[in-house]
């Protein structure tokens, strides 16, 4: 509890000296968080279809064509007040909602707006990224780990949350907290009566640097009779068992050169069980109930350059650095993972791009194989 304490007040620190950061005010950036276009209507959406191999043993398919996403959004203003978003994800056997949610700016200049419905959780640099606007082909490793479909620190959830940013107060501040039932994306009802309170700050101390921190703090209940975390098989038999999660990330950006970094650590409330590419003997040290944390960071770096070369108009080379720990009191559990990239921009408007990278996950456990993963993957916007 005492390192919990000092990670949230080193991040608190780190956040509150960018503001106080000589012109800091002067600096300022499209906000992320909250919609300010007046358009009565607006359109969009975008597509991603790919191919991807893997070396892993036994995988099957270990070549697959597949589309990514392909996502319709709808924006609306009623008044210049009330904005409501819907945003489906449609592919083969299936609609998926993303977003539905609907906000009421308090404040016409956007400082302060209240957001009830369903969206991503405020948690995450990579996460709140758009997927057609990500830097390399996929999020990495930690977005996995920390997602949906694992520890559920992101990505969305139904709530209500107050959010805003100061920019047109010459304050580079941009911030939502909110709080969640914590049951994930699309689940129609709540399964017991836990929350999640997930927050976000985002500022610029000088041009083209920006910083943020979040947490979350979330109360998931674990069963007494079988001592597992469990509230969707045996709501209303939970003790509390609050797990929390903690990150702090940096973007810098001047012309073509993007370099972004987070950290992310986080109470691993299932356990460190690792990929299949670890050892047995590894992987039988932690159980779910162990009292375990998940760390890791991720160093990104890409390049955009202008090319006269039709019909490309850009040339994009990047690479990420990521480190996994999926228990850290246990040695050689984790991964790291390297992942050259390269984007061919073959409309600069409607952001179509021709995207290759190699994933190259290497295992810290002896003899665990390092396992690539190549993807080629065609993306626009319309």
């Amino acid at each position: 509890m005492p390192q919990t304490r000092q990670r949230a007040l080193l991040y608190a620190a780190l956040v509150t000296a960018g503001l106080l950061i000589p012109g800091a005010a002067r600096a300022q950036t499209t906000p992320q968080f909250l919609n300010k276009s007046s358009e009565t209507l607006t359109i969009g959406g975008y597509v991603q279809t790919r191919w991807q191999y893997t070396d892993q043993d036994n995988a099957l398919p270990n070549n697959t064509f597949r589309i990514r996403r392909a996502r319709l959004k709808v924006q609306a203003q009623v008044t210049p007040q009330i904005k409501p978003t819907v945003e489906v994800d449609i592919v083969p056997t299936s609609v998926v909602l993303k977003d539905v949610f609907i906000d009421y700016l308090v404040s016409p200049r956007g400082f302060f707006t209240v957001r009830m419905g369903h969206w991503k959780k405020p948690f995450s640099r990579e996460e709140l990224r758009s997927s057609s606007a990500l830097l390399l082909v996929d999020r990495g490793r930690l977005s996995d780990q920390f997602g949906p479909s694992n520890l559920a620190y992101q990505e969305r959830d139904l709530g209500v949350a107050v959010l805003g940013d100061l920019y047109e107060a010459e304050i580079p501040l941009e911030y939502q907290l909110g709080i969640f039932n914590g049951t994930g994306a699309n689940t129609a009802t709540d399964a017991d009566s836990r929350k999640s309170i997930v927050g976000r700050v985002e500022t610029i101390p000088v041009a083209g640097l920006s910083i943020g921190a979040n947490l979350n703090l979330a109360d998931r209940g674990i069963n007494r009779a079988e001592g597992a975390a469990d509230t969707l098989a045996y709501p209303g038999n939970e003790n509390h068992l609050w797990t929390n999660a903690f990150g702090i990330d940096a973007k810098f950006q001047k012309r073509g050169l993007v370099l972004e970094g987070e950290y992310r650590v986080g109470d691993n409330w299932r356990g460190s069980a690792l990929p299949a590419t670890a050892s047995a003997n590894v992987r039988s040290k932690t159980a779910v109930k162990d009292d375990v944390t998940l760390s890791g960071v991720y160093l990104t770096a890409v390049y955009k350059m202008p090319v006269v070369l039709p019909p490309l108009v850009a040339v994009e080379p990047g690479f990420r650095f990521e480190t996994y720990d999926p228990n850290t009191d246990v040695d050689k559990d984790g991964s790291t993972l390297f992942t050259p990239y390269l984007g061919l921009y073959l409309n600069e408007t409607a952001g179509t791009r021709l995207q290759l990278n190699a994933v190259i996950d290497k295992p810290q456990a002896s003899g665990a194989k390092t396992v690539t993963t190549y993807v080629v993957q065609l993306q626009t916007r319309y």
